[in-house]
Formats: structure tokens, sequence, C-alpha cells
């Protein structure tokens, strides 16, 4: 396997893929439901909440330009610190593949197979994930701005399908939750899925952008967001908030409603495919990083020869973590305490290292030029 941070890929690939990594299992389970009605709103207040926090990712990057992002760590924080922090990276990132493998696992045997091979299903979706990151950032680039194409195609098709269905009263009244539950609310979307972009960092930081990565960061958002407002207002209008919290796959349920004869059919098939393709790019993404995050460790240079035994040990986490759809759906409410370390704390403190570094090498070269 092509090691995945050592190809580049383009400002346009870049933007793309952020945006679908934000999609990835988000769209499948929906928004949470503490904020029902008002998770449209929800949606938008943790985007624009999230902005400046997507800044100071994209200002670490921008401090040492085309530098890997797991080069940087060690670079400001020396080996042994930087070690603890890249290993604390690569287990969110394997963790959070192990989440989406296993919330796609539970939605295609729930949903589209009727007794599937337990032990076999899993080893091939593992196996498509390798080969879908083989072909490096090249081929993963092409391949999000593809299907966020198609994803946008369908969320056209599906809002001309349903306006027939969807019944405003549902949103009504707005804001009727809450300011803490707003809050709550807000900070679990802020956490999953925007602020997961962090695990992009090694790709974002190998683009040749003249160090305009916050820009690149904040366009992936700015991509994704509608969408997201889109779903989670077209299923709210369908389904209502009752219902809404009680599926598990509330876009799936929400186009079943949809009757529109033997179309009906291919257009479930469609909604399903784009959620596969979806979960198996982030969880690739995932796997891919956390190797990479492992072959800085032990400098090893070529992360294929690793990609395999960490994708079997991601498969046997997301079997681990949580035994059903359930519990996951569970764990995710409380995700904004789990995230803080890799989301926040790692990334500000690495923040604040860059700039005090990067202002008292320019106090010694004005100090030098006197």
């Amino acid at each position: 396997m092509a090691a995945l941070v050592n190809k580049q890929i383009t400002r346009h690939q870049a933007i793309s893929l952020i945006a679908l990594f934000i999609f990835g299992n988000n769209v499948m389970i929906g928004v949470n439901s503490i904020t029902g009605r008002d998770s449209w709103l929800a949606v938008i207040a943790a985007a624009v909440l999230c902005i400046p926090i997507l800044i100071i990712y994209g200002r670490i990057l921008s401090l040492y330009p085309e530098q890997g992002f797991f080069d940087i760590i060690f670079k400001l924080w020396g080996k042994t610190l930087g070690t603890v922090a890249t290993l604390l990276m690569v287990w969110f990132s394997l963790h959070s593949g192990a989440l989406t493998f296993r919330s796609l696992y539970e939605f295609i045997i729930t949903n589209t197979l009727t007794d599937p091979p337990h032990l076999l299903f899993p080893t091939v979706l593992l196996l498509i994930g390798l080969y879908l990151i083989r072909g490096g950032l090249n081929v993963l680039g092409r391949w999000s701005i593809s299907l966020v194409i198609y994803i946008f195609i369908l969320a056209l098709i599906t809002a001309s399908l349903g306006l027939k269905v969807m019944d405003p009263e549902y949103l009504q009244p707005v804001l009727r939750h809450s300011a803490k539950d707003m809050a709550i609310g807000v900070t679990q979307i802020m956490t999953f899925p925007f602020l997961e972009t962090v695990i992009l960092l090694p790709i974002v930081s190998t683009v040749k952008c003249d160090g305009r990565y916050t820009s690149i960061l904040l366009k992936g958002l700015v991509l994704a967001m509608p969408i997201m407002v889109y779903v989670t207002l077209r299923n709210t209008l369908i389904l209502g908030e009752p219902l809404m919290d009680i599926v598990y796959y509330p876009t799936f349920t929400a186009v079943q409603t949809l009757h529109v004869g033997r179309f009906l059919t291919r257009i479930e098939e469609s909604i399903s495919t784009y959620m596969i393709l979806t979960c198996l790019t982030k969880s690739a993404v995932c796997l891919g990083m956390a190797a990479n995050g492992v072959a800085r460790i032990s400098k090893l240079a070529e992360p294929e020869k690793i990609a395999a035994p960490m994708g079997l040990l991601l498969l046997a986490i997301s079997f681990l973590i949580v035994r059903n759809m359930g519990e996951l759906v569970t764990f995710i409410k409380y995700y904004p305490f789990y995230t803080v370390t890799f989301q926040l704390i790692i990334p500000v403190s690495l923040w604040l290292t860059a700039e005090w570094q990067s202002r008292r090498q320019r106090k010694n070269g004005l100090d030098a030029a006197k």
C-alpha cells in the first residue's frame, strides 16, 4: 500500500475529502436527538463555533508549511512528549475509524442483508478499505470529489421527491428547547462530526497551498454544512421529532417514506450505497492516518507494512467497544468528554508551543541582525 500521506493531494481534493469525512457515519445515524426539531439550528451554531478551532488547526500547519503533522509534533515537543501525543492521536484515529466501521456494519446487517456471514462480512469490508487507500492520496482525492458530487445530486433528488410528505408543523415551535439542551446539543455536534477533522491534519499538511491551510479547512466545513443542515431538516420534516428519537437510521427511514412507485427502491439503494461509501472512506482514512502515525514513531519508511495488522486491530476494536447500535448511539452522547484531549487540548497546546517557538525565532533573528 502506498504511504497515504507521502503523495500530494490538490486543494480541491482536500476540501472534498474534509466534507466527505464530516458526512461519514453522521448522516447515517443523524445528529444528536437532544435538540429534536431544533437540531438544524444546532448544526449551524456548531459549525460557526468550530471556526476558531479550525483556524487554530490551520495556523499550526501554516507555521510549518509542507511539513507533516506528525513531524511538527516531534519538532515542537521532542521525542518523548511527541511520541505520547502521536500515540494518543493514533488511538483517536483508530477509535473513530472503529466506530465508523461498526456503524456501517450494523447498518448493513440491519437494513440490507438477511443473516449475513458475521465473520466473513466485516473482513471483506476491511479489505475494501485497505484497497481504497492503496492508491494513496491522488486516488482518494479524486474519489472524494466524485462522491461529494454524487451526494449533492442525491440531496436534490430526495428534496424534490420529499416535498409532498414534508410537514412544516414538525418544526414548530422553533427553539422550544432550553438553553442548556441547546448548548449540550451544539457541543455534541461540534465534536461529532465537525472537529473530527483533526484526524485529517496529516493529509491537509501535504497540500501545496502557500501556507493557506486554514482556507482549506474552512472551505471543507462550508461545503459540508449545507448538506448537514438539509439532511437534518429533511429528516425532521418527514419523520417528526418523536420518530426521530427512536430510529437509529433517520436518513434511511425518511427516504423509505417516499412513495414514487418502482423508483422508490432505486432511491433507497442509492442512499444505502452513499452511506456505505462515505463510511468506508472515513474508516479507511482513519486507518491510514493511524498507520502513518505509528510509522513516524517507529521511523518506518513504508507505512504499508503495518496497515494490514492495524486494520485487523481496528476491526477488533470495532467489535469490542460496543455490542450493538444502541450502545454506539449512547456513547456518542458522551463523546465531547472523550474527545476534548484529541480535538482541543493537544492541538491548542501544540499551537501555543508553535507560536512561542516562532516568536522566539523571530526575536533571535532580529537580535542577530542588530
